[in-house]
């Protein structure tokens, strides 16, 4: 049997989890689309038909009015259920009461019937939510929210009429500006030009300019680099970093990635030190999650210099993106690929965090890790993170290190964590003195 779930875990279920789901759904289909329609339309330009016509025609669609009446028809029913469950739940939620079986049933299904919605369906289910009696202010907002959400997926275009056009007719929605953004993203993303001449004739008064350019070339990058690096021209961005930061962001495929960094060689006068440092922090995230083989092949193929490299791990915080089971084997690359300075100071900072994340993992990996140059780094890093909490553990680790300097230093940081009315404190610096 299910069990039963807390009415605030089910209000997130129903608005969040659906709008996650549609969107999802959009931004998977919304390239494949795109392709199969300029395949379609090549093929009838061969032909000597318009393509843009046999898309108005009845043959496009094969749908009659009653056809499209009846969806319409469909789509109300639809935002009914969704308003009358919303209501049962804020009903549950002001009781305190939690959802059963077959409430979760009915989410389910709710879920079921948005997934299943076009733009059509989607701009008749706005209203409904817009014009719903009985709601409270926070849920309306959040149907509002998802729905439009979902709309800048299937129709960014028509997204936009609604959230920046006359007479604000979703009235006001907390995320109104990232939905403009995303709207315009994606129909940049699909219909460059088109979103493009938008921008340049309807875009609100009310959201900055700028912020509106970046989402344009962003949208514009997942389709064609070139284009977006053109367009970061032509704007005259006073700061093209934060735009590279947005477009290498979305680059989770490794040739394009490449593809960034060579379009950026080719206009050194735009591109130069700054903007590909902070387009390689951006890029390190992604190649943390990309995996270690292809990411240690990535930066070979493209010969970055190792203060490239420090700025891709260190300023992408990469490792907390990386693979649980591959931060060892980045690790002990970093030791092998790294000159001592930089060396010691990434692994050590790389062992601090993954320690104060997963002891038991990084100490357990230490244990294995044979002498090298990642050793010493490691072992140091790993005692002075975990001597707060297990001194002595932590002191014996520091005892592995070879005599010399490192080893000195790393006792001596422990034993300033080492409670000093710990009798086993006084006992093990009488043996093992730090100076």
């Amino acid at each position: 049997m299910m069990p039963s779930m807390r009415i605030s875990a089910a209000i997130s279920l129903l608005i969040l989890a659906a709008a996650a789901f549609i969107g999802w759904m959009g931004q998977v289909k919304i390239t494949a689309l795109r392709g199969e329609r300029e395949k379609l339309s090549a093929e009838a330009t061969a032909l000597g038909i318009s393509f843009e016509d046999l898309e108005k025609g009845d043959h496009a669609h094969q749908r009659t009015k009653r056809e499209r009446a009846d969806k319409l028809a469909e789509a109300r029913r639809a935002a009914l259920d969704i308003i009358d469950l919303a209501k049962e739940l804020e009903r549950l939620q002001e009781s305190g009461e939690a959802t059963d079986v077959a409430m979760q049933d009915r989410i389910l299904k709710a879920l079921e019937q948005l997934g299943s919605l076009d733009a059509d369906q989607l701009k008749v289910l706005i209203c409904e939510f817009r014009d719903a009696d009985g709601l409270g202010d926070g849920m309306r907002r959040g149907l509002l929210n998802f729905a439009a959400g979902a709309l800048s997926e299937r129709n960014p275009k028509a997204a936009l009429e609604l959230l920046a056009g006359n007479g604000n007719p979703l009235g006001d929605i907390p995320d109104r500006r990232s939905l403009v953004h995303a709207s315009l993203s994606n129909w940049a993303q699909a219909d460059p030009s088109g979103a493009l001449a938008w921008l340049r004739t309807r875009s609100p008064d009310d959201i900055e300019q700028e912020s509106l350019e970046t989402a344009l070339v962003r949208g514009a990058a997942r389709s064609d680099l070139r284009l977006a690096l053109k367009q970061i021209r032509e704007f005259g961005f006073a700061d093209r970093g934060d735009v590279l930061n947005e477009i290498a962001g979305d680059l989770s495929d490794a040739s394009r990635r490449t593809e960034l960094l060579r379009l950026m060689d080719e206009e050194p006068e735009l591109y130069g030190e700054k903007e590909r440092g902070i387009a390689l922090e951006t890029l390190g995230r992604e190649i943390g999650k990309s995996g270690y083989a292809e990411g240690v092949r990535w930066i070979r193929e493209n010969k970055l210099s190792e203060p490239e490299i420090t700025r891709l791990i260190e300023g992408s915080n990469m490792m907390h993106h990386a693979k649980g089971d591959e931060t060892g084997r980045w690790v002990e690359w970093m030791g092998e690929s790294l000159s001592e300075g930089s060396r010691d100071r990434i692994i050590s900072q790389q062992i601090r965090e993954w320690t104060e994340k997963d002891h038991r993992a990084a100490g357990e990996w230490l244990a294995a890790l044979p002498d090298g140059p990642s050793k010493p780094a490691s072992v140091a890093a790993f005692a002075k993170t975990v001597a707060p909490h297990d001194p002595q553990v932590a002191a014996q680790w520091a005892l592995t290190l070879p005599p010399g300097g490192k080893r000195k230093e790393t006792l001596q940081a422990v034993y300033e964590k080492w409670p000093e009315d710990d009798p086993a404190r006084a006992t093990f610096m009488r043996e093992h003195p730090a100076e």
